[in-house]
């Protein structure tokens, strides 16, 4: 107990005045950090654990006693030695606050770790401040979102498909029905040269031995005259030839689209985005066709791009069908004269490749351009678009691929979608 002569002493009365304040501090701290929610502990600057809250010692079920000057990572991570990424050794090296989500069993799960630099009155770093908080349910959430993105992707692309089915069955009857008449006249050509040589060989059989030449052979040369062979001999390989190409496109038709809805993974592959353009604009044939022409300028030179090639066709896929419904809308489904045109395009630039897809439509109003990209968003009649195309590329790009895509439109002129994926050859994303 304090004399009289120190109670009526006063700076010693001061002292103990804050003293008393500093316990009080002191204790109403410790007892909102215990109420909080959060995992808190503090460590000095060997790892040993000065301060561990009620919510965490329960989750642990163990006692402050327990863990007072416990090495960290042994008492709350259950290691050995320090953990590869370990905040608090950051912490030392520039004295700021850094963050980190990790999975920990022991911890819940899933959870967002905070680590704060802890200083005494004179400025000095004697520690730090760990935050734990769970983030189990805001994992969930990305989760379901992604899988709901994934879904109405997938749903998309097979809707899409679904419109393109009745085309593609068209684009490969057409080749079918040349190819059938070509291989017509093949085979009564060869009919025809077959009883040509019948003839000839029955001629020699019969003639060979008591005819030299005679009306006979002129009868024969007559034959050969009215067989018109140098016009078979000229018609027959182009017909061989233009039997070669319908089946050629009907082999690109068809590998284009079993390229196209060949369920893939979610992986990153190394692509090929010239190819993946080009087949795209195949599968999409039978929207453009009537009413625009495609021209492609791609650059040879380009370095393949580390890409979901499902979600960038569908990216190019969307894109192409909306150049499409717009030249339809400005010029008709059959327009009379000449068709629009969709230009794509591909070029290198530093660390990323550009793809340019440009239509002479209808192109966007200045009003409605800036929302373009929102969910459910179109301007297209009920029944034909979800709102979703647009929507979904933004993210497959930006999300995604941590790519960029932009528009740009004249009202009554036409529209350009500028895309850029990374495909920096030293920074390839593993």
């Amino acid at each position: 107990m304090p004399t009289k002569s120190q109670l009526n002493n006063t700076s010693d009365v001061f002292s103990l005045d804050n003293e008393a304040s500093f316990l009080n501090t002191e204790n109403e701290w410790k007892r909102i950090v215990d109420e909080l929610p959060d995992l808190i502990f503090v460590i000095n600057l060997k790892h040993e654990i000065v301060y561990m809250n009620k919510t965490m010692l329960s989750l642990l079920q163990l006692d402050l006693s327990d863990v007072i000057g416990e090495m960290c990572f042994v008492c709350v991570h259950g290691s050995q030695c320090l953990l590869e990424n370990c905040l608090h050794e950051k912490m030392l090296n520039d004295h700021r606050t850094h963050m980190l989500e990790l999975y920990d069993e022991r911890l819940g799960g899933n959870v967002e770790m905070r680590v704060v630099p802890y200083f005494n009155t004179s400025g000095k770093i004697i520690g730090s401040f760990h935050i734990a908080r769970n983030v189990n349910n805001r994992i969930e959430s990305q989760k379901e979102k992604e899988n709901l993105q994934l879904q109405l992707l997938r749903a998309q692309k097979l809707e899409s498909v679904g419109q393109l089915a009745s085309g593609i069955a068209h684009e490969i009857n057409t080749p079918i029905q040349f190819i059938n008449s070509n291989i017509s006249f093949i085979q009564e050509s060869f009919d025809e040269v077959n009883e040509y040589i019948k003839v000839t060989k029955d001629f020699l059989d019969k003639f060979s031995e008591k005819f030299n030449k005679n009306d006979e052979f002129s009868s024969l040369a007559e034959k050969i005259e009215d067989f018109d062979w140098e016009y078979l001999e000229e018609e027959i390989p182009r017909s061989i030839e233009q039997s070669r190409e319908g089946l050629h496109r009907v082999s690109s038709i068809v590998q284009a689209m079993k390229a196209f809805s060949h369920p893939g993974g979610e992986s990153k592959v190394e692509s090929d985005i010239n190819r993946i353009i080009l087949t795209t604009v195949t599968i999409s044939r039978n929207e453009w066709k009537y009413v625009s022409v495609v021209e492609t300028s791609l650059d040879e030179n380009i370095y393949p791009v580390w890409c979901n090639v499902d979600s960038v066709s569908q990216v190019i896929l969307n894109i192409v069908i909306n150049a499409a419904h717009a030249i339809e809308s400005k010029l008709g489904r059959n327009p009379v004269g000449q068709k629009g045109n969709i230009e794509i395009s591909t070029t290198q630039k530093e660390g990323f490749v550009e793809i340019r897809i440009s239509d002479t439509g209808t192109g966007i109003p200045d009003k409605i351009k800036n929302r373009i990209f929102d969910p459910f968003f179109t301007t297209k009649d009920v029944g034909k678009g979800t709102g979703q195309g647009l929507a979904i590329s933004h993210d497959i790009i930006c999300a995604k691929h941590h790519g960029r895509i932009e528009v740009k439109s004249e009202e009554g002129v036409g529209t350009t979608f500028i895309i850029e994926l990374p495909n920096d050859p030293k920074e390839q994303i593993n």
